[in-house]
């Protein structure tokens, strides 16, 4: 962090976990927790930018071209852009009648302010009972848990909270949703509240493979689906268990994203337990649980999984009937690797799928429409983000607005059918078609 854009100081706060994209390629790099990063390229010229929104490149580089076998020393000199910014993240393990229900809650600061206090509140559902969390909260109440503090969070720091609960022995919850929701309330006032809040439905199952990896979109109304003009990310889970006959060291996750996922739009979530990651070359995306201690589950079933979450946009352009299919490969220890079954997702527009709504209803009037030039939008709360996306999935137009009315230019879009999709700032989603002449 070059605080005083001096454009000369490499002596400030180091940014870890900062993806860096190398074009033509796209090739990629992951700074580690001082800040360094390391990559192998082909000879050629290359440019460089940051997967961020958080820092700005205030001294952007010129292209870097690599002509002589050897190694070359690159810096990047960031200021911040945002006070501070909080994110929240929780995934969850399996649920099965009778055994635990493991939750991970991961908080992160986005940007190189300090947040302290921060209260952290978890509603879980009805139908499970409290065992116990980590660090112990100040209150449970019902199915309400809340820490008063969880501590500071330095830049670019995070902290986990890890909540276990117990699934009732009761076979009629097969196939129940449960539903857990935590917010995080920074001690300063936070720039993007949207990501202060996290939703996990968790499925009860009965037998299930214990290595698998599941994908859930932003609007969660379908395990099948993602919807093209309402979708904007999608939620990955990594499940694994040690099933072997002795305590695993080590775990190491390797997933290979594919061409219709966008490797630089990465933003990895909560998990069991303490976890490094990289992003390398063209795509590859690695965890690494070093000195995890998993027991195998002949001694110990409820502490034999864990799990790591992250989300990962498409890549756009997205047309529908395009198939999105993920798979990860899971290492214990020096053992062959075990690897999931493919997650699987098809694109779609949601008026195409006749099912009715997927998401909640939201007020947004478009007006005139058709339109020829100048689109005028009006929501019932404020907006993010805009996106205009063409019928066959491509985005033409993105704009940020932190308004509930905004006026878009459109005079450079061809005549055609048009999706529009608003974000709102409470992390709802309002979309409407419309024609332009």
């Amino acid at each position: 962090m070059d605080v005083d854009e001096d454009v000369r100081s490499t002596s400030g706060t180091r940014v870890p976990e900062m993806m860096i994209e190398f074009t033509p390629g796209p090739y990629y790099a992951t700074t580690d927790t001082q800040g360094e990063y390391g990559i192998n390229l082909p000879l050629g010229t290359y440019t460089v930018a940051q997967q961020t929104s958080v820092v700005d490149e205030h001294c952007l580089p010129d292209p870097i071209t690599l002509d002589v076998v050897g190694s070359a020393t690159f810096d990047l000199l960031d200021t911040a852009t945002q006070a501070l910014d909080i994110q929240l993240s929780m995934a969850s393990g399996p649920a099965r009648p009778g055994f635990e229900l493991w939750y991970a809650i991961d908080l992160d600061n986005l940007t190189s302010a300090t947040s302290n206090p921060n209260m952290v509140v978890m509603n879980f559902d009805p139908a499970l009972g409290y065992l116990g969390a980590t660090p112990t909260p100040s209150n449970v109440s019902g199915n309400t848990i809340t820490w008063n503090n969880v501590g500071s969070i330095y830049y670019f720091q995070h902290r986990d909270i890890s909540v276990r609960l117990q699934v009732p022995p009761d076979v009629g919850l097969l196939g129940t949703e449960l539903q857990a929701t935590a917010t995080v309330t920074p001690s300063a006032a936070d720039v993007n509240a949207a990501n202060n809040s996290a939703t996990v439905i968790t499925t009860v199952t009965g037998s299930y493979d214990p290595n698998d990896k599941t994908a859930t979109t932003s609007s969660a109304w379908s395990s099948d689906l993602y919807l093209i003009d309402v979708d904007q990310w999608v939620d990955y889970t990594i499940r694994f268990q040690n099933t072997g006959t002795d305590t695993a060291f080590t775990v190491v996750i390797t997933d290979t994203l594919p061409a219709t996922l966008d490797a630089g739009s990465l933003q990895v979530g909560a998990g069991s337990h303490p976890f490094t990651w990289e992003l390398q070359d063209s795509g590859t995306l690695k965890f690494y649980f070093v000195n995890i201690l998993l027991p195998d589950s002949n001694v110990n079933e409820p502490r034999s999984h864990g799990f790591v979450s992250f989300r990962v946009r498409p890549t756009f352009p997205l047309l529908p009937g395009t198939v999105i299919e993920n798979t990860a490969n899971i290492f214990f220890d020096f053992n062959p690797p075990v690897i999931t079954e493919p997650s699987v997702l098809t694109a779609e527009f949601s008026t195409s799928v006749g099912r009715g709504e997927p998401v909640e209803p939201r007020q947004l009037v478009l007006a005139p429409v058709p339109v020829s030039d100048e689109l005028w939008i009006t929501a019932d709360g404020a907006m993010e983000d805009v996106v205009i996306l063409a019928a066959d999935g491509r985005e033409v137009m993105r704009r940020s607005v932190h308004a509930s009315n905004v006026v878009l230019d459109l005079f450079s879009l061809g005549a055609g059918t048009y999706f529009l999709v608003a974000t709102r700032t409470d992390g709802g989603v309002a979309r409407e078609r419309f024609v332009k002449h």
